[in-house]
Order: structure tokens, then sequence, then C-alpha cells
């Protein structure tokens, strides 16, 4: 996220925004885990904006540095 949370965005949505930060240490791992298996069963869905190729990385960072976004701005690699 390059952006702070909304947080009156959030309650006119009527969902509880989080903003994850990765430290790159072991608890970490587990939480994001964690966060993976709620996506998989559906009781989290994260909000897409775009998804972009990876022709179009320098695109997909000016367009997220806006912060005019309306989710993630998702890059496919493969």
């Amino acid at each position: 996220m390059v952006q702070p949370i909304d947080e009156s965005a959030a309650k006119r949505a009527g969902i509880r925004a989080v903003h994850v930060i990765m430290r790159r240490n072991a608890a970490d791992l587990v939480e994001l885990a964690r966060l993976a298996r709620l996506i998989e069963t559906g009781a989290l869905r994260p909000r897409l904006f775009r998804t972009m190729n990876s022709s179009q990385a320098k695109e997909a960072e000016e367009l997220s540095e806006t912060g005019k976004t309306q989710g993630k701005v998702i890059l496919k690699v493969a």
C-alpha cells in the first residue's frame, strides 16, 4: 500500500480496513499464511483495481502513486 487508509471511506462502505506491513520475520510469515487462507476461503476479499502485464510495470507504479486507485494494482508476471 502506498497511501494511508481512508477510515471515513471504509466506514461509509461498511468495511474494516487494515494496513499490513511485512518485516520479513517468521511471525509475519505466519500472519501472511493466515491471510492467504482467509482469501482462499472467501472470508477476506482484497479490493482489486486493475491487473496489468509486467511490461506495464512503470505505468502500474505511476498509477498506484496517484492515490486515486480504488484497490490494488496487480502485476501479472507469468
